[in-house]
């Protein structure tokens, strides 16, 4: 998987649809899978394009998820990803859209059977040993479950609603 930026990615995800890159200069749509992937595998992302990848499965909840667990589970990055999708599926619950809550749901069952124990990041392994202990206490419980130390959640962000 090739190392790509948080301008890259910004762009390229602005290129789908997100509202909140439109700003930027549009690039050929790319596949949401591998903008997902490709932004889950690094140790250190934006903020801004963190808090974007709800957004993508949500809007794209019928990629090819077979191809893509698999890839996640060959770079760890089940926990990550199932995460996100588990954040998607509460937008996609609070919008009454069912069916997207059901496909889902079946994603996130298939990448919890591979859950890792070990405790992370969301893409942000640069935090201080402060903050991994604040967020140790006061995250969300999705991201206890998925074993990530963030605060990321459905309500925080500016396409919840």
């Amino acid at each position: 998987m090739r190392p790509i930026s948080d301008d890259q990615l910004a762009s390229h995800i602005g290129g789908l649809g997100y509202r909140g890159f439109s700003h930027l200069k549009r690039t050929r749509p790319k596949n949401p899978a591998v903008l997902l992937l490709a932004a889950l595998n690094s140790p250190k992302r934006d903020a801004r394009v963190v808090e974007a990848l709800p957004w993508v499965v949500l809007t794209f909840p019928d990629m090819e998820w077979a191809s893509l667990t698999k890839v996640a589970k060959a770079y760890d990055l089940q926990n990550r990803l199932g995460f996100i999708t588990e954040v998607a599926r509460s937008i996609a619950s609070f919008r009454g859209d069912s069916l997207t809550v059901d496909k889902l749901l079946r994603c996130e069952s298939e990448l919890e059977r591979s859950l890792l124990v070990r405790e992370e990041t969301l893409c942000n392994e640069t935090i201080t040993n402060a903050e991994r202990r604040w967020l140790a206490v006061r995250r969300p419980e999705p991201a206890k479950r998925w074993h990530l130390l963030t605060d990321l959640s459905p309500e925080n962000l500016n396409y919840y609603v």
